[in-house]
């Protein structure tokens, strides 16, 4: 075929288009490329016993000379860098048809999004643009609260890898990823929660189908790089399913090409339905048309009962109203998302059956008008949850059904007849004769107790009642109280009402009440019914004030059920559940959330805001309990730049929280032990010593390294401190052992001196303190494992506790040292005393070293700050006491600037400059001694303490 089609004629043709010569054969092409004269291949072709070029071939008619030479002429060959580029182009030109054609199938060979889903999904996540929606989403607080719950928490980690990543600026990063992404989260039969991610690639798509032929070929060299930074990427054939495995830690994502798309889970037999059926058959036309309309920005669907049921509890009201859902329903919300603000719209289908009546259906067919009630209030209101729904009848008949309350109608039978045998009326006469479909719950601003308000529409009828109450002797009434200009009255109410009441939470046995522009108002204090009639004509309307307005924007005032709320004050009911949506929207203080009947369904409107309450914040995901055992002395972080975790003794063991995942360790067969840094150790994290003379030598998974545990024979005492890379191991003999991170030791042998504490270190300097009789301080040469004054060690007068603290100032080296009855004194590196005060106090906490500074604290919780020159400052920490106190001393920015950190005898912890001024946001909650990490990925350091109920919070500074 390719003979017939490709003819010699046709191929002496091409040969003499593209290479300017007819050459005869193969060699004839090889050798045009390295000889320059066309009289080379003519006599080539003369020893081959071919004619040569420029002869004529045998013909009829022979062509004359002039015709001849310009045959000759414009047979010439074209230069020899013309014909390469030729050569180039044709091959460019093929190759990027070859692509064309790839990207073109690609484009047109797809799947489409809702074939991919499963339908039983709890949550569905669409956007157009996964770069535009996830990298400003990469910052908020509101991403930490999810990923600190246990489903997600393996995750963390890389998010906050991802947080942190400079591919976040990237261009090339930016334009790959501003692809369609989905999301979807599944539960299956025990609980567990499985995610499905799938990208669309669209023409893109070429190079992910290649993934399959490709990855043979780069396997060994890819998974060498990728072992080294313990991550394992594996491609596996289960069945008839093709697909990729990838592993890091304890997490496992298993994806796989499908056509135009990426598609990734954390469960195989999700990726399997996923990939191996066609899903889109199953749902409704509704349904199809959510999951596949544009997702714009930000676009959820999920299942209506489950999405319902993260906002209440079983045990209330609205708890029981989700069961009422048809189970396989699907709600769309839209989320806009920032720290400052929180807005959500969630749409529910909901439409009354023939088959299956309802209680509710009489209500949900109602659409919502404007409630009346918060047009009566003024900016004292604080609070308030506005019932718009129906008249109490009608409520009645809804909600009793469905109350989660045993035998609610038979409590309603009975009050109902203690009505009828007290008053002579039954309670649809009492109550429901003058009272129209509006009720609030509200509070007052610097009042303790909620005022509840009844929509008036017969105020004669109203009156009747009340006046055939008051007359009855099941009633007690007081109106003798004038406060504020208006006449309040009070009234008992019966228990049989109160017993109604109580099903809806409510109590108010005694309350005063006043009627007021169509409203009557209840409450047990008087002073709130006072302050709203002050108000209704001098007040500014709630609905002028700033902060209904902040969390209004945008929300149209019809409503069946809204709520305005205040977290410093109220808690509305979506907040009391313990699910992650609860935890993120307590992050937004101050919002409004309104119910609306619409056609077709329910529409919920949420507006939050958050408004800062200072310059420090708890890091969302924390406080992290640990075991009550846990020592809050002991509390210390690795040696990284940015510690990646914390460690602490507990009961039997060390504990660990690794700040990444949020996960914990424990190290349980140490026993009883101290624990230090394990400072400049590659692959080390803590060391770990106990009362046995056992050394353990752990990285940050609590895994032992090499060597380890070594044993120490003689009597070791407490005090371990890390230096220069080694542990130093104090002895009841008053020698020290040197520890190596290589399980070597060494002693340094000093007179026998009684240690109570951990030595101080600076550098290869070691400075210990002689708790005995005799006392005195002395200094170690690490670099040379010997006692440079074993025989003339400092003299101290009296007694005190800790080490002398060290500072290098200039060429020389300071160590500062404050006995119990407040003798501060400073020498230097020869020995000779510089400095000597006496400072005012009891002293049980030694000086800590500052920047060409010390730090002391009083047992009357005075800290002085004294220079090397001898000026003193101090500042009292207020309302404590520093018996068993903590001072550290730390770079908390992380930019060189050291800051003083105090905690007395308390669980709070103050924070001063080095010039001892209060840092903003101080005190806080927090025990011991405080470490500071990067636990968010914001690239700004956040301090960690343990406080005295055994709990690790974290705390964002600025």
């Amino acid at each position: 075929m390719r003979g017939k089609w490709f003819s010699e004629k046709k191929r002496g043709d091409f040969v003499k288009e593209v290479f300017g010569y007819p050459f005869k054969n193969r060699r004839d092409v090889v050798k045009s490329f390295f000889m320059n004269d066309n009289e080379d291949i003519e006599q080539e072709n003369v020893v081959s016993g071919l004619p040569r070029a420029d002869e004529a071939s045998p013909s009829p008619a022979e062509p004359s000379p002039e015709k001849g030479r310009a045959a000759s002429s414009s047979g010439r060959r074209k230069p020899l860098p013309g014909r390469i580029l030729i050569g180039i182009a044709v091959f460019l030109v093929a190759v990027v048809l070859m692509v064309v054609v790839a990207l073109s199938f690609c484009a047109f060979d797809k799947r489409k999004t809702i074939s991919i889903f499963p339908k039983n999904f709890s949550v569905f996540v669409g956007t157009d643009s996964a770069y535009g929606t996830v990298e400003p989403m990469l910052d908020l607080q509101a991403a930490d609260v999810f990923l600190a719950t246990p489903e997600l928490r393996s995750v963390r980690p890389a998010f906050m890898m991802l947080r942190s990543s400079s591919l976040r600026r990237n261009p090339v990063v930016k334009a790959v990823a501003s692809r369609p992404v989905k999301l979807a989260l599944y539960e299956n039969g025990d609980g567990a929660k499985n995610f499905l991610a799938a990208i669309d690639l669209g023409f893109l798509s070429a190079f992910s189908r290649a993934l399959p032929a490709v990855f043979p070929f780069a396997y060994p060299s890819l998974s060498q790089a990728l072992s080294e930074n313990g991550v394992s990427l594996s491609f596996e054939k289960d069945g008839v399913l093709q697909h990729f495995k990838f592993s890091s830690g304890d997490m496992t994502v298993f994806f796989a090409p499908v056509k135009n798309f990426v598609v990734a889970s954390d469960s195989l037999d999700v990726l399997s339905l996923s990939v191996l059926a066609e899903n889109g058959i199953s749902y409704s036309d509704e349904q199809r048309r959510m999951m596949e309309s544009p997702s714009g920005s930000l676009r959820i669907v999920a299942n209506a009962q489950k999405l319902a049921g993260s906002f209440t509890n079983e045990g209330d009201i609205l708890g029981s109203m989700v069961s009422l859902l048809p189970y396989d329903s699907l709600s769309e919300v839209s989320l806009r998302v920032s720290d400052s603000d929180i807005v959500v719209d969630v749409s529910i289908p909901v439409s009354p059956s023939a088959d299956n009546p309802t209680s509710l259906d009489s209500l949900v067919t109602k659409k919502s008008s404007v409630p009346a009630v918060v047009s009566k209030m003024t900016d004292i209101v604080q609070y308030y949850t506005v019932v718009n729904a129906g008249t109490l009848s009608e409520l009645q008949a809804a909600l009793f059904p469905i109350l989660p309350v045993k035998d609610a109608g038979s409590l309603w039978s009975k009050a109902n007849a203690a009505c009828k045998l007290a008053f002579s009326m039954d309670i649809d006469e009492m109550l429901f004769s003058w009272t129209g479909k509006e009720l609030a719950a509200f509070g007052i601003e610097n009042q303790n107790d909620p005022v509840f308000a009844l929509q008036v529409v017969d105020e004669k009828k109203r009156q009747q009642v009340f006046d055939k109450l008051v007359s009855s002797v099941f009633v007690k009434d007081d109106n003798s109280l004038i406060l504020g200009g208006v006449r309040l009255p009070k009234i008992k109410l019966p228990a049989f009402l109160g017993g109604l009441l109580s099903l809806f939470g409510v109590s108010i046995p005694e309350p005063y009440f006043m009627v007021l522009d169509g409203f009557i108002y209840f409450s047990e204090s008087p002073e709130c019914l006072s302050a709203i009639f002050s108000n209704s004509a001098s007040g500014k309307p709630l609905m002028k004030s700033e902060g209904w307005g902040t969390v209004s924007d945008g929300i149209r005032n019809e409503a069946t059920v809204s709520l305005f709320y205040d977290l410093e004050r109220s808690v509305p009911f979506f907040l009391r559940s313990n699910e992650s949506l609860s935890q993120v929207l307590e992050l937004y203080t101050m919002g409004r959330f309104d119910a609306k009947i619409v056609d077709g369904g329910i529409k919920l409107v949420l507006h939050a805001n958050a408004r800062k309450p200072g310059d420090l914040r708890s890091v969302p995901g924390f406080p992290v309990s640990v075991d009550k055992s846990a020592s809050v002395a002991s509390f210390i972080a690795d040696d990284a730049k940015n510690p990646s975790a914390v460690f602490w003794t507990e009961r039997g063991g060390v504990g660990m929280l690794d700040l990444s995942s949020l996960e914990q360790r424990r190290a349980e067969k140490v026993g009883k032990c101290e624990v230090a840094v394990a400072d400049g150790v590659k692959g080390g994290a803590v060391w770990a010593v106990n009362a046995d003379g056992f050394v353990y030598l752990c990285d940050k998974s609590m895994n032992l390294l090499p060597n380890f545990p070594v044993v120490i024979s003689d009597k070791v005492v407490p005090g371990i401190v890390p230096a220069d890379g080694s542990l130093v191991v104090p002895l009841e003999s008053g020698s020290l052992v040197v520890v190596s991170p290589d399980g070597s030791t060494a002693r340094i042998d000093m007179p026998e001196i009684s240690i109570k504490s951990s030595p101080t270190v600076l550098g290869n300097t070691l400075c210990v303190y002689d708790k005995s009789f005799v006392g005195g301080v002395y200094f170690v040469d690490l670099k040379k494992l010997e006692c440079l004054n074993a025989e003339s060690p400092l003299f101290v007068d009296g007694i005190a506790f800790g080490s002398p603290a060290l500072v290098s100032s200039g060429k020389k080296t300071y160590a500062a040292f404050v006995t119990q009855s407040g003798i501060f004194s400073v020498w230097d590196s020869a020995g000779d005393v510089v400095m000597q005060k006496q400072l005012d106090g009891v002293f049980n906490c030694q000086a800590v070293a500052g920047d060409s500074c010390f730090y002391v604290l009083s047992s009357d919780a005075v800290l002085y700050r004294i220079d090397l020159r001898g000026n003193v400052l101090s500042v009292r920490i207020p309302r404590s006491t520093a018996k068993n106190a903590f001072v550290s001393v730390r770079d908390s920015g992380g930019k060189g600037k050291l800051n003083v950190f105090v905690n007395a005898d308390s669980n709070a912890m103050y924070g001063f400059s080095g010039e001892l001024e209060l840092l903003p946001g101080f005190p806080i909650s927090g025990s011991g001694r405080p470490v500071f990490a990067d636990v968010n990925g914001d690239k700004t350091l956040e301090m960690l303490a343990m406080t005295m109920d055994r709990k690790i919070v974290a705390w964002k500074m600025r």
